[in-house]
C-alpha cells in the first residue's frame, strides 16, 4: 500500500542555484577537491591577454551574481566562496584556492567550487568558458526568540501534557483511518481533485519530487508516502529517494579537507541532515538489569547516561547526535540517535532517536530500511506528537552516501581526516526533514500534504510543532 505513490524530496531548490551554508564557518571550510583527483577534470587556460580581449568586463560582469557585484562595488579584497559554472574544462587554479571540480552532470555544466577575493572575480568571468559566478552564500542562525509569534500554542506546556500520559512507543496503538474528504475546499473545489478520482487517476505508480525546505514524513498524514529506490541492483536499494544539496556539500567538504576545518558533518552545522556516529560503546549493566552507556551529544557539556536496548549481537553500540533544530529548540540541547546490530553481528541495521529526550532509548520507535519514519506517539493515542524526519541512509563500510559519487567525484578512500568517503557499518547517519526550527511548519510539508496527505488528522494535535489541526486529503490519496 505505502508504495503505489511515492514523494521524493530535494531539500534546496536545484543545483545550479545559490547554495546556502547554514552558520558553518565558510572561511575555514575547504571547498576543494584534492589535488590528485583535480587533474582529470582541468586543462591549461589561454593567456590572460588572450582571455581579456575576448571579452568586454559588462559582458563578464553580467555574468556575476548580484550579490557579488555589490561587494565589488564597494571595493572589497574580502575572500569569498563561490562556485563557477563552465561550459567546458578550465584550469581556475591561478584564480581559486580550495578546488573542489564536480563531474559535469547537467547538459555538459560542470560547476568549480572555492574560493578567492573579490577583484578576481572580474578576471574569472572573463574566461570565455564561464558561464556564470555565484557566491555560495552563508545564512546565519537565527537564535531561538520566545517571544516570537511561534503557534497559537505554547508548546513546553503540550510537551508536558503529553509526558504526563507518556507511554513506550511498543504500547502505542496505530488506528486504521476511517475518515472521509469532509469537504475540504482543495479536493472538492480548488484544485478538483475529486473529479479526476471519478475518472481512475489517484497517483497510483507517480513519484512526485518536492523541490522545497524539506518534508516531514513523521507527519500522520505523510507517514508511508515517501518515493523509494526500486532498482534492486542499486546499492540504496529500498532506501528513502531524498536529497539535500547543503549536506552533500558538507560531506564533499569534510571529505576533502576535514584538516583544514570542514567539520560541517562531525559539528553538526546548520542545516547538517547527518549524525556522525562513529563513537563505539559497550553497554555497562546497572541494577535491576538495565544496560547504560555514556556520551556526551554534539554542543553538550554534559556526559549522560543512557539506557539501550539488549539487541546488539556484538555487544557495541554506535552513538551520535541528531541535529534536528526543532528539537534542540523544545529541550535546549541535542538529543542522541543510537545504531543497533540487531539481525547480524556487525552489521548496524536499527536506528533509535531519543525524541523524548529522557536518555532512554527502549522506549522509542526502532527505525528501519523498511520502517524509516522517526516519530513518536508519546500518550498512545495512535497519533504522532513528535518528529524525527525520516532516515534515509545506514553506511554500509562499502559505498559512498547517496549522490556524493556522481554528483562531486568522490569514491571510496578519497578522505583525509576520520570521515571515510564510504563510512564504516552505522558510522555515518543521514536524515531528512523539516529539522531546520521551523515553528509553524515547513512549506515543503504543506506542498507535500496537498498532493498526497492521508487525511489522518481531524481537529486534533498533530506531529511537531504539536499545533497543526485540521484534516488534509491530498489530490492523489491512494498510497
Amino acid at each position: 500500500m505505502y508504495r503505489k505513490f511515492g514523494i521524493s524530496i530535494s531539500l534546496l531548490l536545484a543545483v545550479s542555484v545559490v547554495l546556502a551554508l547554514f552558520s558553518a564557518p565558510l572561511g575555514g571550510l575547504a571547498a576543494g577537491r584534492s589535488e590528485q583527483r583535480s587533474g582529470t577534470y582541468l586543462t591549461q587556460e589561454s593567456s590572460a591577454a588572450a582571455i581579456v580581449t575576448a571579452m568586454t568586463s559588462e559582458a563578464a560582469i553580467n555574468k556575476i551574481d548580484p550579490v557579488l557585484r555589490e561587494k565589488m562595488e564597494a571595493r572589497s579584497t574580502e575572500l569569498v566562496n563561490i562556485y563557477v559554472s563552465v561550459t567546458e574544462a578550465t584550469d581556475l587554479s591561478k584564480y581559486m584556492d580550495r578546488i573542489i571540480v564536480r563531474p559535469a552532470v547537467f547538459g555538459g555544466i560542470r560547476n568549480v567550487y572555492g574560493q578567492t577575493t573579490v577583484n578576481k572575480l572580474v578576471k574569472i568571468a572573463n574566461l570565455p568558458t564561464v558561464a556564470a559566478v555565484v557566491g555560495v552564500g552563508e545564512l546565519l542562525d537565527i537564535p531561538y526568540d520566545p517571544e516570537v509569534d511561534r503557534t497559537p500554542l505554547d508548546l513546553q506546556s503540550r510537551l508536558e501534557e503529553l509526558l504526563a500520559n507518556e507511554v513506550p512507543y511498543s504500547e502505542t496503538d496505530k488506528e486504521e483511518d476511517s475518515m472521509s474528504i469532509q469537504g475540504w475546499f482543495d479536493v472538492l473545489d480548488g484544485h478538483k481533485s475529486a473529479d479526476a478520482w471519478a475518472k481512475g487517476y489517484t497517483g497510483d505508480g507517480v513519484i512526485l519530487g518536492i523541490l522545497d525546505d524539506g518534508v516531514d514524513f513523521g507527519h500522520p498524514d505523510l507517514q508511508g508516502t515517501y518515493a523509494v529506490v526500486t532498482d534492486p541492483s542499486s546499492p540504496y536499494y529500498g532506501w528513502p529517494m531524498a536529497f539535500s544539496m547543503v549536506s552533500v556539500y558538507y560531506f564533499a567538504s569534510e571529505v576533502d579537507y576535514q584538516n583544514l576545518g570542514a567539520v560541517g558533518i562531525t559539528q553538526g552545522w546548520n542545516g547538517s541532515r547527518w549524525s556522525d556516529t562513529q563513537t563505539i560503546e559497550a553497554a555497562v549493566e546497572g541494577p535491576a538489569g538495565v544496560y547504560k552507556i555514556k556520551y556526551t551529544p554534539v554542543g553538550s557539556t554534559s556526559n549522560f547516561s543512557y539506557i539501550v536496548p539488549t539487541t546488539s549481537l556484538s555487544g557495541e553500540y554506535k552513538i551520535g547526535t541528531h541535529h534536528d533544530r526543532d528539537l534542540l529548540a523544545l529541550y535546549n540541547n541535542r538529543v542522541a540517535v543510537l545504531v543497533v546490530d540487531e539481525n547480524s553481528a556487525g552489521v548496524y541495521d536499527t536506528v533509535y532517536v531519543d525524541l523524548d529526550n529522557d536518555k532512554d532509548f527502549t522506549d522509542e520507535k526502532p527505525v528501519t530500511k523498511d520502517s524509516p519514519e522517526v516519530y513518536r506517539d508519546i500518550d498512545g493515542d495512535g497519533y504522532a506528537d513528535l518528529s524525527g524526519g525520516l532516515l534515509v541512509w545506514i553506511s554500509d563500510g562499502a559505498h559512498t552516501p547517496p549522490t556524493v559519487d556522481w554528483l562531486w567525484g568522490i569514491s571510496c578512500g578519497d578522505e583525509v581526516g576520520t570521515l571515510k568517503a564510504c563510512p564504516d557499518q552505522g558510522d555515518l547517519l543521514l536524515f531528512a526533514g523539516t529539522l531546520d526550527a521551523n515553528p509553524v511548519g515547513s512549506h515543503g510539508t504543506l506542498c507535500a500534504s496537498n498532493a498526497a496527505g492521508q487525511g489522518v488528522i481531524a481537529g486534533g494535535l498533530s506531529a511537531q510543532p504539536f499545533a497543526v489541526p485540521g484534516m488534509v486529503v491530498g489530490a492523489a490519496p491512494e498510497v
